[in-house]
């Protein structure tokens, strides 16, 4: 859609939009970005970390899309 301005100027409102909903979508991405650095700070508390934490991190990655999947 466009529109004029008030100095009548055209602006473009859904490239305005896209951006914004770029920018929300993003967050996501932000945040579990965020997660991967924090899963590896329990490796001082594990047995064997070497290969419990591939491990987690594999299967937590398969549970979460399955999730993702099911849900849509």
């Amino acid at each position: 859609m466009k529109g004029i301005s008030a100095n009548g100027n055209i602006t473009n409102y859904a490239a305005i939009a896209m951006i914004g909903a770029v920018a929300a979508s993003m967050s996501g991405s932000i945040f579990s970005s965020d997660a991967w650095n924090n899963v590896t700070f329990i490796a001082g508390e594990m047995k064997n970390p070497k290969r419990n934490i591939g491990l987690s991190l594999f299967f937590g990655t398969l549970i979460v899309t399955i999730i993702y999947v099911l849900a849509m």
